[in-house]
């Protein structure tokens, strides 16, 4: 029975692809780990925003409290900036007055 063995090549190839895997799934785990934070006049702004509105659904705005508005339901931030980049707040059956200081949410 003949025996099989990979050639040097072969090998070298494996060994780079798996090197690059290993690097990819580490910058991936080293970029997982930066904590963004929010930016400060854009929870003042989400703030004076949560004073001019009620909700159906009580609960909805219940983790709009503390520093870190990255973390609050319906809230998005660019994993970059920090920047509030999205609001979804769909179902809250929210109803009330917008305030102009949502306007100091950057674009």
């Amino acid at each position: 029975m003949m025996k099989w063995y990979p050639s040097m090549e072969t090998c070298s190839h494996l060994l780079l692809l798996l090197a690059w895997l290993m690097s990819v799934l580490a910058s991936k785990h080293i970029a997982s780990g930066i904590n963004i934070q929010c930016v400060g006049k854009e929870r003042e702004a989400l703030l004076h925003f949560k004073q001019g509105i009620q909700a159906l659904h009580r609960g909805i705005l219940a983790s709009w409290v503390g520093q870190e508005c990255c973390n609050w339901h319906g809230v998005r931030c660019s994993d970059r900036s920090g920047h509030v980049i999205s609001l979804n707040l769909s179902g809250a059956g929210l109803y009330g007055e917008i305030r102009p200081h949502l306007g100091n949410l950057s674009s």
